[in-house]
């Protein structure tokens, strides 16, 4: 579920990477348990960093971003943190940050997981392009990648949830509450960048079906509509097909007193889980609040449940693996004709194609 922080980072300043650094910093500087969870998690991957560290300020170099700094007794930097998220990283790093740290000093950054391939790629060819070759690279599960610098160095990467989720989970055990609940918040940012995050492509995307699939859902979309208007179940005069934000493909048609629009989302397939959705608008095509009201009340009745907002009532129309072109284009009518059953009053129920 997203948090509260999550949705308002997204939307002012500049980027959340700030926000992230400063909220890490402001429940470290204030809870001793979670700076000596966070520093017991680190020495899982990093067991030469000495403990009693203590966290300066984050400050912003020129052009680059805050790091988050922890100092031993005597004022020198042992460690670097650095909050990311799906910003491209500063022209000097991490060439700046390692010149921060004596021999056996560690430059950690924290990004998504789904960001580490490339992450990691892009540190190992910046190191080598200053003059800092990585050896001895190492994993620990999803959590952890390592390799070593000259000068005993480390430069380390793990991930939001793999770093905050020990550290809450033993807040919440030595009866910090306080300090849990703002990390969860943090969690909570993360999660909403993770779930919108523009992935760098695979290989496998760029040389795979998935353009070809694509092509399938419409091909899909004008089939079953074509059927249903074939047949008489709906009106699609005048209508033509139509695309929308985000490679949606839309056909419109009139269903028992309801403007209609089946869609193939990318959007709510990416959110929802299901590629092909049936809008139900007014006979004008634009929202109505009394079908929503209708809507709802039957909502309960059907299997495959509608959700219902300001932009009209939306029913997912879910699809099973397995079943070849013919059946499906069938199964997805009978579902569309049932979703036109319910919009008479006491009309039965289930919709559900399987």
């Amino acid at each position: 579920m997203e948090s509260l922080f999550g949705h308002l980072a997204t939307k002012f300043g500049s980027g959340p990477e700030p926000l992230a650094t400063e909220s890490l910093f402001y429940v470290l500087q204030r809870s001793t348990e979670a700076r000596r969870l966070l520093g017991t998690y680190i020495r899982t991957a990093c067991p030469n960093l000495p403990e009693g560290l203590n966290l300066r300020a984050p400050v912003a170099e020129e052009g680059g971003t805050a790091d988050l700094v922890a100092v031993d007794g005597g004022g020198v930097a042992r460690l670097v943190i650095q909050a990311s998220f799906w910003a491209g990283l500063s022209a000097k790093m991490p060439v700046s940050q390692l010149d921060k740290l004596p021999e056996g000093g560690v430059v950690l950054y924290i990004a998504p997981l789904k960001r580490f391939g490339s992450f990691w790629a892009e540190l190992v060819r910046r190191c080598r392009d200053g003059g800092r070759e990585m050896t001895g690279e190492k994993t620990a599960g999803n959590n952890w990648i390592v390799a070593n610098l000259p000068q005993n160095r480390t430069v380390a990467l793990t991930s939001w949830q793999a770093i905050l989720e020990p550290v809450i989970v033993g807040l919440q055990q030595a009866g910090d509450q306080t300090a849990a609940a703002d990390l969860l918040q943090l969690r909570g940012l993360a999660d909403k960048l993770d779930s919108e995050a523009f992935l760098p492509f695979t290989s496998e995307e760029l040389t795979g079906t998935l353009g070809r699939r694509i092509v399938h859902f419409c091909e899909l979309v004008d089939a079953v509509a074509t059927k249903l208007e074939t047949e008489g179940s709906v009106d699609a005069k005048g209508q033509r097909p139509s695309g929308g934000p985000n490679g949606s493909y839309v056909r419109t048609f009139k269903m028992n007193g309801a403007g209609c629009r089946f869609v193939f989302n990318p959007s709510l397939w990416a959110t929802q889980g299901c590629p092909l959705w049936l809008q139900l608008l007014g006979e004008d095509y634009k929202p109505s609040p009394d079908l929503n009201r209708r809507v709802t009340k039957f909502a309960t009745r059907v299997q495959t449940l509608p959700f219902v907002n300001e932009w009209g009532a939306f029913f997912p129309l879910t699809l099973s693996a397995g079943v070849e072109k013919e059946p499906l284009i069938e199964k997805v009518c009978v579902a569309i004709r049932q979703i036109g059953a319910l919009l008479h009053e006491g009309s039965p129920a289930a919709i559900t194609i399987s």
